[in-house]
This record gives C-alpha cells, structure tokens and sequence, in this order.
C-alpha cells in the first residue's frame, strides 16, 4: 500500500491525476486546472498517509517471517 501511494505521489508530481478517476474526470469536464499549491497539498497528505501506515504496520521482523507462510521452508525469502 505504501508503494502504491508513492506512485500516486510522483505521478501528481508529474501533473497527471489519472490515479483519481472522480477528480480527473471532474477537471476533464469542467475543463479546470488545479494550482500548485493544491497539488502540493495532496501530495503531503499522501506521505503523511504513507507514513501513519508504516507506523500502524511496520515491517515484519526476520524471526516471525513464518507468520506469512508457516509452510515454506525457507524464510529469508
């Protein structure tokens, strides 16, 4: 999920909205522009988001990888 947001981060970045269908096609039709500062505030909620999430889940630790997948032998994977 982290990643997913990041994604959509630089694709705001790079001006595109296409990862928000409903607000996309709103501008589409209404033929309007969002301004910077907009975009930068939709960009620092998506990190703040990504940031809580990591604090809610944060990575699995090496010795309980088996949680995952208790049947595989291998869990350094």
């Amino acid at each position: 999920m982290v990643i997913k947001l990041q994604r959509w981060a630089l694709k705001l970045e790079q001006g595109s909205f296409n990862v928000f269908p409903v607000l996309h096609d709103f501008l589409e039709t209404n033929e309007v522009n969002i301004d910077k500062s907009t975009t930068t505030t939709i960009r620092d909620h998506l990190e703040s988001l990504s940031s809580n999430l990591r604090n809610y889940f944060p990575k699995i630790e090496e010795e309980i990888q088996w949680i995952r997948n208790p049947f595989e032998e291998d869990y350094s994977k």
